[in-house]
């Protein structure tokens, strides 16, 4: 079970990174290399991976730690690390401008597209 959710998670890092990757070339035919874009990007991108690992890290905590009130409480620190980050990379998003927050968007849901995709076709076998 921890091999296959570890497979799921690598697939859904690499997706992430190759699409957004793809993006950002797209990107430089659309509107040529534009620093904001570039922001958004990169910061959604290492945002929802920095997010996903921890995320991957609290479940196993809660699901395989020791002592019942240490993993309440590592949960816990770890989710709000998690909502710290989320907020200071739509904070740098938002003072880039309007390009990185679209960008940061697309990273964003690109993420949530592939980890759906990658949960779903894994249920199905």
């Amino acid at each position: 079970m921890i091999d296959q959710a570890k497979s799921i998670q690598k697939h859904v890092i690499y997706s992430i990174v190759t699409f957004n990757i793809i993006c950002e070339i797209i990107s430089l035919f659309i509107i040529g290399f534009n620093r904001e874009f570039f922001i958004g990007i990169v910061s959604g991108t290492t945002t929802m991976i920095v997010n996903y690992i921890l995320l991957g890290v609290v479940v196993d905590c809660i699901l395989y730690g020791h002592k019942k009130i240490l993993k309440i409480y590592a949960g816990v620190l770890i989710y709000g690390i998690r909502l710290i980050i989320f907020a200071l990379s739509a904070y740098l998003a938002v003072k880039s401008g309007m390009k990185s927050i679209i960008a940061y968007a697309i990273s964003v849901l690109s993420f949530a597209l592939f980890a759906s995709i990658m949960y779903v076709k894994e249920g199905k076998k």
